[in-house]
């Protein structure tokens, strides 16, 4: 549990450290300044790269999601009889 306090702190420092970077290579970049349409453009542009770049993760946490999702499910078939017994939260109350 330290080491993962630790490690979210340095990466949380190496967020907040780093400096702004924009989501163009060098050749877009320049392209897009040279033009005065590309200028008018050019943010519009670094939000679509940087789409393109979230996109590929969110696939691969969905996919991971859904391997775990299946594997819980399977150890929860395993072990049913164990947890399957119903939990009452409010009993009923019998009148004498």
């Amino acid at each position: 549990m330290k080491r993962l306090l630790v490690l979210a702190m340095v990466a949380a420092a190496v967020v907040a450290l780093a400096g702004p970077a924009l989501a163009q290579c060098a050749m877009c970049k320049t392209a897009l300044t040279n033009s005065s349409e590309g200028q008018r453009v050019a943010s519009n542009f670094n939000h679509a790269i940087l789409v393109m770049f979230v996109a590929p993760y969110l696939v691969f946490g969905v996919f991971v999601a859904l391997v775990f999702r299946g594997r819980i499910r399977s150890w929860l078939t395993r072990h049913a009889p164990v947890l399957a017994r119903p939990v009452v939260l409010f009993p009923a109350r019998t009148r004498p």
